[in-house]
């Protein structure tokens, strides 16, 4: 505890965090909170939705977050995750789709038409996020070890996991 720095309390053990602007929005376990950061001496919760699943890696494009984890398929079995909010009222995150992959995803990035999720079972998944209601997966690449994380840079993807390292991807054609 540092009594120099402000506390507060969330839902469930947070294990994702995306900063925009004003906005903290704060994943754990299956609940998105949407914290209002302007006084970083006073946070105030403004917002909750829940995600279909359990929330792993989380990004902010434009109006939209982009929320990947995973959800139960069955009592001892998982699968991977990408759901789409509207964040066109910030404070208020809508749901406007999701889809199953086939890695239980822990990061994401987005360029374009294109969400790119990385995970454990595969290391990258690539996503057509185009019509928000309806994101489908389009490819999905398997490496020597599983990504947490995912970034893309002039029309590559940049991943890098415990055990795959770094590795790069080219998608100047995603699909």
């Amino acid at each position: 505890y540092n009594p120099g720095f402000p506390f507060l309390y969330v839902f469930e053990s947070p294990n994702a965090l995306k900063v925009t602007g004003h906005l903290a929005y704060l994943l754990g376990g299956g609940i998105m909170q949407v914290i209002d950061v302007s006084n970083p001496s006073l946070p105030v919760s403004v917002g909750t939705n829940f995600i279909n699943g359990h929330a792993y890696g989380i990004t902010v494009a434009g109006t939209r977050a982009y929320v990947t984890g995973s959800r139960s398929v069955g009592e001892d079995d998982d699968i991977g995750i990408l759901q789409i909010f509207s964040l066109s009222s910030p404070t208020n995150p809508v749901s406007l789709g999701i889809t199953d992959i086939p890695s239980l995803g822990h990061g994401v990035a987005v360029d374009g038409d294109y969400a790119y999720v990385v995970g454990q079972q595969t290391a990258l998944t690539v996503v057509d996020v185009s019509s928000p209601a309806d994101p489908h997966p389009v490819a999905k690449f398997q490496t020597h070890g599983w990504a947490q994380s995912v970034q893309v840079v002039q029309g590559r993807v940049f991943t890098a996991g415990e055990f795959s390292g770094l590795e790069a991807f080219n998608v100047d054609n995603p699909a």
